[in-house]
C-alpha cells in the first residue's frame, strides 16, 4: 500500500512542479516579452516536460482507480521517460553553457535537470508490470 502511495503522490507533486514551471515560463515570461506562442510549444523541453506530466497525472490517477495500464499506456509512458531523459542529456551535455537569458534559472533548472533525473527515477522505482515489446516502438 506504501507503495502505491508513494508512487502516487510523488507523480502528482512532480507532475505540478514540471507544468508549474511550464506555466509559469509561458505566461510570466514568453507571452509578456511578446513571443509567439506556437513558438514556444515547438521547444522540445516545453513538449516533453508536459507529456511527462500528463503521464504522471493518468498513471497516478489509474493508481487510484487501481486499474491495470494497458500495453499502450506503457507505451506512451516509456515514450515520455526517453524524451525527457533526452531533454536532461542534451542540455546539460551541450547546452549547460548556453545563454538562455529569456528562461527563469528556477524554471531551468527544473525543466532541464529535476525533471529528466525524475522521468527516469520513476521509471527505475516502478517498472512496469509487463515488458514493453519492441513493437510498441512503432
Amino acid at each position: 500500500m506504501a507503495y502505491r502511495v508513494s508512487a502516487i503522490v510523488f507523480r502528482f507533486v512532480f507532475a505540478l512542479l514540471a507544468l508549474g514551471a511550464v506555466g509559469y515560463q509561458l505566461f510570466a515570461i514568453h507571452i509578456p516579452r511578446g513571443y509567439n506562442v506556437v513558438n514556444f510549444f515547438m521547444y522540445v523541453t516545453n513538449l516533453s516536460n508536459i507529456l511527462i506530466s500528463v503521464v504522471f497525472l493518468v498513471s497516478a490517477i489509474l493508481l487510484i482507480a487501481d486499474r491495470t495500464p494497458r500495453a499502450l499506456d506503457t507505451g506512451v509512458r516509456g515514450a515520455a521517460v526517453v524524451y525527457i531523459a533526452f531533454v536532461g542529456l542534451v542540455f546539460n551535455t551541450l547546452l549547460r553553457d548556453t545563454d538562455l537569458s529569456a528562461i527563469n534559472p528556477a524554471v531551468n533548472l527544473i525543466l532541464h535537470t529535476i525533471l529528466p533525473i525524475v522521468g527516469v527515477a520513476d521509471w527505475i522505482l516502478w517498472p512496469p508490470d509487463k515488458r514493453l515489446r519492441f513493437s510498441a516502438v512503432w
